[in-house]
């Protein structure tokens, strides 16, 4: 059961880029909180679909 969203930016090659909210990432050795772009293999575990709005 999925309990998380992310918007899609782009994906190229083998690469999915996505914005997330409420997630973090690590700024100068230090764990920081916010809105990030993150990437993945495009077959990663993580993702377990998409959704387009038309």
């Amino acid at each position: 059961m999925a309990d998380y969203v992310a918007i899609v930016k782009k994906c190229e090659g083998d690469i999915v880029y996505t914005v997330e909210g409420n997630t973090s990432t690590t700024v100068n050795g230090n764990s920081v909180r916010g809105v990030w772009q993150h990437q993945y293999p495009i077959g990663s575990g993580r993702i377990l679909g998409y959704g387009m709005l038309s």
